[in-house]
């Protein structure tokens, strides 16, 4: 088959990216002719060993989305021009990409269009009126409202584009059963549950040679780009309740905070109220050969976001044989089960997170046990042929998303 993948930004290396990457790049094993169509890609930020070996189609080169003002919809509209007319299918990897469905027409009879629903179905999705008000809220007085006019005319345009382009969407995607039930109820459509990839095969050595003992001082790391909804205050305050029942602990959080600096301040200045400077390292950008590293040199792994996330990081922890701590509502939470495979924590809660790494650096065997256990779990259904055979199920239509690969 010839396919296309739409996504809003290649410009920086994160589990997003990855995704659609690694995706590409084993659909092309499999025999595929894969494009990626994309606003922005730099080259040389955003997975470097991987991205020069595909073929991307991209409106700017190393001019990273945040720089830019821009309607969603114009902009994909533009993109849509240059899309090959002869695919066979096509993927969008999120809300914005959907837009192509209204400007573009393969000549195939058969072209079949996937939405792969990257992070939570807006709750608010298609309702102009919600959108509307929380907009008006944000004009300050009658000048304020005036200049403002055309962005208001450009949401009403941009949510009728969405909603036309839905009905192009031939089957939707998601990564976990949660996000099933959000399409179900705020888009009234099934969606099919395709369990992603992560990179399980990068660390035999180091799951193999992992050892659990007693360490003076314990390293938890935490990888994801700096949005709210990655709660690391809850992390930074779980550092702070181990460090005070006396369990010294050191913890690296992993991710880039340009497209939310307020948030990234915020975090700084709580580490410092709290006294933490010492404890804590925020690390923007770490090369792959690094990221090895810190996976092979951690004793826990947190990821305790509110939602939003599939959990690409908490795979490839589980692959390093690490111990992962994680929240009941990211995707992956449907594949590790609490006290078997992980320990899963309600979100928004530093104590249960400081509990459960008492836990783990405490009970050395049962953590031996479990983290063994949470890979044979995953291994037959997380790796990235497993994933991209349940894709290309899909664009041939069928709706097995959920089959382990055999």
């Amino acid at each position: 088959m010839k396919i296309g993948m739409a996504v809003w930004n290649l410009d920086v290396s994160g589990g997003y990216q990855k995704l659609v990457l690694r995706l590409s790049e084993q659909l092309s094993q499999m025999g595929h002719e894969v494009i990626i169509y994309t606003l922005s890609v730099d080259r040389n930020t955003c997975y470097p060993e991987t991205i020069n070996k595909l073929r991307i189609v991209a409106l700017y080169e190393g001019d990273p989305v945040i720089n830019r003002q821009f309607s969603a919809l114009k902009e994909f509209r533009k993109l849509a021009r240059l899309v090959d007319s002869g695919l066979d299918a096509i993927i969008l990897h999120d809300e914005s990409s959907l837009h192509m469905l209204n400007f573009y027409r393969s000549e195939k009879d058969n072209f079949r269009a996937v939405w792969m629903v990257n992070s939570e179905v807006p709750k608010n999705f298609g309702n102009l009126r919600v959108h509307f008000i929380d907009r008006l809220k944000s004009f300050a007085g009658l000048r304020s409202l005036l200049t403002g006019l055309p962005a208001l005319v450009s949401l009403v345009q941009e949510n009728a584009s969405l909603m036309r382009a839905l009905r192009y969407v031939d089957t939707i995607a998601v990564y976990d059963r949660s996000n099933k039930e959000l399409v179900r109820r705020i888009l009234k459509r099934d969606a099919v549950v395709v369990y992603a990839g992560a990179d399980l095969d990068e660390f035999p050595s180091t799951r193999t040679n992992r050892a659990f003992s007693a360490n003076a001082c314990y390293r938890i790391l935490s990888i994801g780009v700096l949005f709210p909804h990655r709660r690391y205050e809850d992390l930074v305050d779980a550092t702070y309740m181990l460090l005070n029942d006396e369990i010294r602990v050191n913890t690296t959080i992993v991710g880039l905070h340009t497209f939310c600096q307020d948030y990234y301040e915020t975090l700084i200045a709580r580490v410092r109220k709290l006294g933490l400077d010492r404890h804590i390292i925020f690390k923007e950008y770490v090369s792959e050969q690094e990221l090895r590293s810190l996976y092979d040199g951690s004793d826990v792994f947190v990821f305790v976001n509110d939602g939003f996330s599939w959990g690409i990081a908490v795979c490839e922890a589980v692959a390093a044989g690490l111990p992962v701590v994680i929240t009941n509502n990211i995707g992956v939470a449907d594949l590790l089960e609490d006290g078997k495979h992980a320990w899963v924590v309600p979100p928004r809660s530093p104590e249960r997170i400081a509990r459960a790494i008492k836990e783990i650096v405490r009970d050395r065997e049962r953590t031996s046990a479990i983290t063994r256990e949470a890979f044979n779990s995953i291994r037959n259904i997380v790796s990235w042929e497993c994933y991209a055979r349940r894709m290309v199920a899909l664009l041939e239509g069928s709706s097995s998303g959920q089959r382990p690969c055999q």
